[in-house]
């Protein structure tokens, strides 16, 4: 979500039509919420390899549902399979960001369906034709200094003094 806020804010202001489809997964609701995203729930996945199965079905409908009612001339995704499976059904075009080089077995459920693969430079794998690597990473979609402004303020709230080392810590 934090990877494409920006993206689609932009769009959006350009009198772009921008169609979010999201999974129902912890936190992935309320940061659409908070940015005044709307977005279309494909539901929840699962933990189990049959339910996890089940949801490769229920979400390329949940997708393709949305497809065919707004008729997008384009998918924009982060590694998703489901999106990608979509876009080749429906003959669009499909552009996947991926800075993620151990998962494999995803990769083998979506870059066959997409058109374009986008990477970072520092992205070691060579993923044929349909990969561009740009100059940079991620995270400077949210954190580049033209759209992240550090907030002073929670230091105090955190109780601990500027000049005071500290780690962030991020557990996903």
């Amino acid at each position: 979500m934090h990877y494409s806020k920006h993206i689609i804010h932009d769009l959006i202001r350009r009198d772009h039509q921008v169609i979010v489809t999201a999974r129902d997964r912890d936190p992935i609701f309320a940061l659409l919420e908070s940015e005044n995203i709307e977005f279309i729930d494909r539901g929840k996945g699962s933990n189990s390899m049959l339910g996890k199965a089940l949801y490769f079905i229920k979400g390329d409908y949940e997708i393709l549902k949305a497809s065919i009612k707004y008729k997008p001339d384009l998918f924009l995704c982060f590694m998703s399979p489901y999106a990608a499976q979509v876009s080749r059904v429906l003959g669009k075009s499909c552009v996947v960001v991926d800075d993620t080089e151990h998962a494999k077995l995803h990769d083998k459920f979506t870059y066959p369906f997409c058109s374009t693969i986008l990477t970072p430079e520092s992205f070691y794998r060579d993923l044929g034709n349909k990969q561009i690597r740009f100059r940079s990473n991620l995270e400077l979609n949210y954190l580049h200094p033209n759209r992240f402004k550090p907030d002073p303020g929670i230091f105090k709230s955190l109780g601990i003094e500027p000049s005071q080392p500290y780690v962030v810590l991020r557990l996903v």
